[in-house]
Formats: C-alpha cells, sequence, structure tokens
C-alpha cells in the first residue's frame, strides 16, 4: 500500500485555504482533491510549452479533431510541436516521392506506366492517350480510319478511374467537341465491327 504524500512546504497558507474549501465542496480529501484538479487539468496546456508557438488553434482543427490530437499528445507524453514537426516531415518526404516519381513518367516503358498508381500517373496516361488519339486522326485522311475521342476509348486505352476521365472531360470539354466535330466523328465511327482493335490502330499494343 503506497504511503501517503506530503505536500510541500512551498504551498502557501492561502492555497492551503483555498484547497480545504474546495475539497469540502467537493466532499473529498485534500489528496483527492489534488487527484480530480490534475486529470481535469487540460492537457493542451501541457502539450503546448510557453515557449512553443504552435497551439492548436493554429489548425483550425474540429471539436472531434482537436479531442483526437489531446488524447494523442496525453497517451503518447509527446508535445504538440514535436507531433506537428514529425507529421510535417513525413508528408513533405511522401509529397517529395510522388514529385520524384511524376518526373520519371516520361522515361518509363507501356507495361511500367501501366502499372504506376500513383498521384498523377492517372492523369498523365490520359494526356498521353488523347495526344496519340489527336494525331492520329490530324494524319488520316480516311474518316474509317479515325476514332472518335471518347470517355469509353480513353477509358480501354489508359484504365484510368472513370471520376478522373470525367474530370479531364469536362475540363477540357470545348477543345474535345471542337477535334470531334472538326473530323465529322461520333461514337458510332467507333464501332468498326467484331475482331478490330482500337490498340492496333493507334499503334499502342
Amino acid at each position: 500500500m503506497p504511503g501517503k504524500v506530503k505536500l510541500g512546504c512551498s504551498i502557501k497558507m492561502e492555497e492551503r485555504e483555498l484547497l480545504d474549501q474546495l475539497a469540502k465542496v467537493l466532499k473529498m480529501k485534500q489528496g483527492e482533491t489534488l487527484g480530480h484538479i490534475l486529470r481535469n487539468f487540460p492537457v493542451a496546456a501541457l502539450a503546448e510549452p510557453e515557449n512553443s508557438q504552435l497551439s492548436l488553434e493554429n489548425f483550425r482543427l474540429s471539436s472531434d479533431e482537436e479531442s483526437e490530437v489531446v488524447n494523442a499528445l496525453k497517451n503518447s507524453d509527446s508535445q504538440l510541436d514535436v507531433v506537428a514537426k514529425d507529421g510535417l516531415l513525413q508528408r513533405s518526404r511522401y509529397l517529395n516521392s510522388i514529385v520524384d516519381k511524376q518526373a520519371q513518367l516520361e522515361t518509363m516503358s507501356p507495361q511500367e506506366l501501366g502499372k504506376a498508381t500513383f498521384k498523377g500517373a492517372a492523369l498523365f496516361k490520359i494526356e498521353q492517350a488523347i495526344d496519340k488519339i489527336l494525331t492520329h486522326n490530324n494524319n488520316q485522311a480516311e474518316k474509317s480510319q479515325k476514332v472518335c475521342l471518347t470517355k469509353g476509348i480513353v477509358f480501354k486505352l489508359t484504365g484510368s478511374n472513370r471520376q478522373t476521365i470525367n474530370k479531364y472531360f469536362a475540363e477540357h470539354e470545348i477543345m474535345i467537341s471542337d477535334h470531334n466535330l472538326k473530323h465529322d466523328l461520333t461514337d458510332a465511327n467507333n464501332r468498326k465491327g467484331k475482331g478490330f482493335s482500337i490498340e492496333q490502330l493507334l499503334g499502342v499494343v
């Protein structure tokens, strides 16, 4: 059984009196009252030392997010500025790795590009496919050899998710519409019969 902990002699008389008054209100002993105070002391005050320039207000968190951070700091005995620094470095390293990978897209083989799933890869593949169709159509004299620029064809060529393709088509609607109109192309022009390969026509097999 642990022994009793006595208050240090540095506590002032008026502070002892306040503690006694609070203990009476809470109907607790002095030690229990101190435990109650410590358990309910704002953890954020412990996590944010006076010399830290950071506070939870800097991050514009929701009440749930703030509670989550406060609990994490309390449970890990960490300080806000240390956790924020670690998180900032981790996120920065991730973003830098994405930039490095995106810089390699131009030199990737078709096989490597087909397997690429990191941020920016889908958009790159979509742009490559559309550029291939535009160049192909502009170099064809026969309409039967042309390809209508549609979301379905781009999906078939790239395998990129539909959401990214839809976003690209929405942002480049005028350009795509003008190209198909220029060559008098509709989706019907892409139905060339069984066994026909758009990939072979475009030379991307």
